[in-house]
């Protein structure tokens, strides 16, 4: 939910390997439920460090690999300059700034 500067994100990400040790993680939400998934999604890049960030579970599957479960209680991902598609004339090609 945006608050302003920044989202607030509650709830938990499932089924994720290297989450232990990691810097960050790549998060997608739903931001506009009307929408769904036709618009309604926002990647967010979270910093595992955040308040509010916790890995909530580990479960070992066959052969080993190993997943984790992710939980976010109120973490606060600032809101920053939204990410604008150009396209260069030509390379005839879409970039992201």
């Amino acid at each position: 939910m945006r608050q302003g500067d920044h989202y607030r994100i509650n709830g938990y990400k499932r089924f994720i390997a290297h989450a232990k040790g990691a810097d960050f993680l790549q998060l997608v939400a739903a931001t506009d439920p009307k929408k769904g998934s036709r618009g309604g999604l926002t990647v967010f890049l979270v910093d595992m460090d955040a308040p509010g960030v916790s890995i909530a579970g580990k479960a070992v599957h066959m052969m080993g690999d190993v997943t984790y479960e992710i939980a976010f209680d109120d973490v606060k991902v600032p809101v920053e300059k939204p990410h604008r598609q150009r396209r260069r004339r030509h390379e005839g090609r879409a970039e992201v700034d």
